[in-house]
């Protein structure tokens, strides 16, 4: 049994949504898609950290975490917004692990909220019907809930199966997506 409390900068995706099938994209095969919940935003900067601080409470059945993280100013920047109390990121998951005969498995319950500067995206697509360019000042601070699970059980020595599932309210811009201003450029044939 333990408790760890990490603060600084830091890597969201070092302490949530984890599964030892699909998280690391540098050293597994699968998809970049699959390395995290798709529906999921992790706060980070283009190179993938932020600020924040996470309390873990773990005893080998079951564990939890708890977190909060600055965001970037607007949605894919590059720079943290340091007004923390109206951009910011909380996340809380609750883990529990078993073994079915000598092999693990894990299930994952992860809830979120994010409070990011992004636009809805009903409002981008009517601005681009309207053959507006400038979307930055459809852009304003707004709350997005999220959910995910997250499976994963080995099977044999050299056989894991996994699953995730996503959600979020959807009607607001992604985050961890680069920003875009320009018009809309439909791509050549």
């Amino acid at each position: 049994e333990r408790i760890t409390i990490t603060l600084g900068k830091l890597a969201v995706w070092d302490f949530f949504d984890n599964n030892r099938y699909a998280h690391e994209p540098r050293t597994q095969f699968l998809n970049y898609a699959l390395v995290g919940a798709g529906a999921f935003d992790f706060a980070s900067d283009p190179a993938g950290y932020t600020h924040g601080a996470v309390v873990e409470w773990e005893n080998g059945r079951w564990a939890t975490r708890l977190g909060a993280f600055q965001v970037t100013r607007s949605q894919g920047g590059d720079q943290l917004d340091e007004r923390v109390g109206r951009g910011w990121q909380v996340i809380g998951e609750l883990d529990r692990f078993w073994w079915a005969g000598r092999y693990p498995g894990a299930l994952r319950l992860l809830l979120g909220a994010s409070r990011v500067r992004g636009a809805r995206y009903d409002d981008l697509t009517r601005a681009l019907q309207q053959g507006v360019t400038d979307t930055d000042r459809l852009r304003a601070y707004r709350t997005k809930a999220m959910l995910a699970l997250n499976w994963e059980q080995q099977v044999n020595d050299s056989l894991g199966i996994f699953a995730r599932l996503g959600w979020n309210d959807g009607g607001t811009q992604t985050s961890c997506l680069p920003r875009w201003t320009g018009p809309f450029q439909p791509a050549s044939r």
